[in-house]
């Protein structure tokens, strides 16, 4: 009959290696910290701008949109419509247009929707700070009006003769 022996393994934990782990110093932090803190003051700004400029334009082409609306409300009701311009509370309603959401409510657009350092610069419509659309949808003026937002200027042109509107 055969025998066994004991093996002479030991049984039980086994043991590791020790693995030293060693974690950031307060120095290499305060670099990362600084160097990110450098790329922001460089990234910002630029953002700022950028943010400005989309911002801007955005409003000139929404005032565009809304010239067209009132020039074609006008021309298909064969009756006058008009665009007027209230710089101080940075607003421009249109006067016989429908609110596209709500019924038996004035049409007001705020510049403040969009940016809140919006506003109105130079306004000439004739003298006045009002564009009349007639019933063939030829404007009593011509004009502009500028958008300012921030550092960044976009003025919107009304052609006297034809009635439609450019950004400049």
């Amino acid at each position: 009959m055969p025998t066994f022996q004991r093996s002479s393994m030991r049984t039980g934990l086994l043991k590791y290696p020790k693995i030293s782990r060693r974690g950031f110093t307060l120095a290499e932090l305060l670099i990362v910290v600084l160097i990110v803190g450098i790329v922001a003051g460089i990234a910002i700004p630029r953002f700022s701008a950028g943010l400005g400029q989309r911002q801007a334009t955005a409003l000139a082409r929404q005032m565009v949109n809304d010239i067209e609306t009132v020039r074609q409300v006008a021309r298909a009701s064969s009756a006058p419509k008009s665009l007027v311009i209230t710089s101080a509370s940075k607003t421009y309603t249109l006067n016989g247009v429908e609110h596209p959401d709500r019924n038996n409510i004035a049409y007001v657009v705020s510049l403040a929707d969009v940016a809140s350092t919006a506003r109105f610069g130079t306004i000439n419509f004739g003298g006045d700070p009002v564009l009349i659309f007639n019933g063939f949808g030829y404007p009593d003026s011509g004009g502009s009006v500028q958008i300012i937002v921030g550092t960044v200027t976009k003025t919107v042109t009304v052609d006297a003769q034809t009635g439609s509107s450019t950004i400049q």
